[in-house]
């Protein structure tokens, strides 16, 4: 098993966009809710979000996350009895384009019980959201997170074979 010393993941920035948002989903490829970023991410608004929305769920959670190496590390520094149970992966895309440096144990491919688990489902659901972006530039804040809203509604509803109107 690899281990590392220093992990690869960057931010990719923009000298005149917003960070975007960071999307949380559950197994089934659902998002349960989203934030929408001031700086770009990193562990720390990692370990906010998870703490401020799925507390409860930590002790026991496995998270698949781009950046899973450094928000580990993170998070059990900051709060290590709350994530002394909780799992952290990288999905194989990321894993194999970012993470040379980084131990084999968070690749999500290690585990042949996740093999089920739609890991790109947060990458899906930002590619449409990416075509949101010319129309969402000369909207206010409180038009872009409705519009945000009812696109992430759409998405969760056709993946949950919900009737959309």
């Amino acid at each position: 098993m690899k281990v590392s010393k220093a992990c690869k993941e960057e931010a990719v920035t923009h000298h005149t966009l917003s960070p975007g948002l960071f999307l949380i989903h559950c197994p089934h490829g659902v998002c349960l809710g989203f934030s929408s970023m001031r700086t770009h991410k990193g562990p720390s608004l990692f370990f906010d979000l998870l703490c401020r929305r799925f507390r409860e769920a930590l002790p026991r959670a496995t998270i698949v996350y781009d950046n899973s190496c450094n928000a580990h590390h993170y998070c059990l520094a900051q709060e290590p009895y709350l994530f002394a149970g909780t799992r952290f992966l990288v999905d194989q895309f990321h894993f194999n384009e970012n993470h040379s440096a980084c131990s084999t144990g968070y690749c999500v491919d290690q585990y042949p019980n996740l093999a089920h688990v739609n890991t790109q489902v947060a990458e899906q659901l930002n590619s449409r959201l990416r075509s949101l972006a010319r129309r969402i530039l000369c909207m206010t804040k409180q038009n872009v997170m409705h519009t945000i809203k009812h696109a992430v509604f759409a998405f969760n509803a056709e993946k949950t074979g919900i009737a959309y109107l």
